[in-house]
Parts: structure tokens; sequence; C-alpha cells
């Protein structure tokens, strides 16, 4: 059998949860109301998995999981909370979770609660989505100390058009061209076309 604990001090959701896992046969599923009920409790070692709540009444789900990460390792932990705030999540994935699940996505748990048990991590769309994109690379603010034009030229520039090209597409004279690029390179604190590259691509 795999022990699976959930700590959840809302009994409907504690219904809805057992709902859905309930008629998995190979699962032993334990219910918590509280951290401390769970930490007090004789055989955490039983358990491979877990479901944390964040919002209980004594100590919250996050300090939980914290405290799990230093006395019971091995232990798989993973968020099942309505609470979907940046502050939340990472902090939940920075302590050690395997999955943040929203409330409202629990018609997911035997997918969800199959993917972590073989060796995965699962979160919620949105919750993915989100996590993403805060690793997606961010303008660099030097950017944005380019005039309109000097950002026209920069755009020329990375598509490999040369000085006189570029010249010729503005009406400008080359010597003026040549002086927006050694503003831009001084602006950017970059040398070459590579830099340039690398300073202004995600």
């Amino acid at each position: 059998m795999i022990h699976i604990a959930i700590v959840e001090d809302e009994q409907r959701y504690r219904d809805m949860v057992r709902q859905e896992l309930e008629n998995v046969s190979t699962y032993c599923l334990d219910f918590f109301s509280s951290a401390e009920e769970f930490l007090t409790y004789s055989a955490i070692d039983k358990f491979r998995l877990a479901f944390f709540d964040i919002q209980l009444r004594d100590m919250d789900g996050l300090q939980l999981l914290e405290r799990v990460g230093q006395t019971s390792p091995n232990l798989l932990v993973a968020i099942l909370s309505g609470m979907g705030q940046d502050l939340y999540i990472f902090r939940a994935l920075e302590a050690g979770a395997i999955g943040y699940i929203l409330k409202k996505d629990l018609f997911h748990l035997p997918e969800v609660t199959q993917i972590l048990l073989d060796g995965g991590a699962y979160m919620s769309a949105s919750i993915a989505f989100r996590v993403a994109k805060s690793f997606a690379k961010q303008p660099d603010p030097d950017l944005q100390t380019l005039s309109e034009r000097e950002k026209q030229v920069v755009d020329l520039l990375i598509q490999g058009l040369s000085a006189a090209s570029i010249a010729g597409q503005f009406a400008l004279s080359v010597h003026t061209v040549r002086r927006h690029i050694r503003n831009i390179y001084e602006k950017l604190h970059v040398n070459n076309r590579v830099e340039l590259l690398n300073k202004t691509q995600p």
C-alpha cells in the first residue's frame, strides 16, 4: 500500500480529496486537521507522499513544509491550496515542494498523484505559467536609455545591416550612423555586434 497524508482543516476539501483518491486501491489515505496533529503522529515515516494546505489553524503549511524537510527529507510533499499568490508559490518551491495544486483543480488529483509518485513534479496550469514567466529574461534597463532613432539603428544592426545600408534606410550620412552606433555601444556597455545581440535578445 502507498500511504498518503493530507493535512487540511476544512472538511469539505477533505471530503473532496477522499472522493478523488479513495477508489485507487493501492492508496491508503490519512487525514490531519492541523500541522501539529501531523507532526505529533508517531508513524510519519510510513508516508510516501503528503499534501499540505497553506492556511492551517496553528502552523501554516509552508512552515510545516520547511519543518518536514528537515525531519523527514524523503517524504514527497505537494501544496494543495486555494492560495495562488507568488509569495506562497515561490516559498513552497524553495522549501522543496514537488507540486503546487490549486483546490479548483482537485478533479485532476488522481493523475497528479500518480505523476508525483512516479518521480515527477506538477503545478496547476496557471501556476506553471507564472513560474515560467518569472524565469523569462527581463529587458535590460540600459535599453531604456536609447533614443527612438538609436533603437531603430539597433534593430537593423542585429539584422546584420552595415552602417552604409542603415544610412540609406534613414537617408542619413554614414558618419551620423556611425555616431549613433558609438552612442549605442557606450550606453549598452558592449563592444561589438555579438555582444549587442546578446544584450538585446531574450
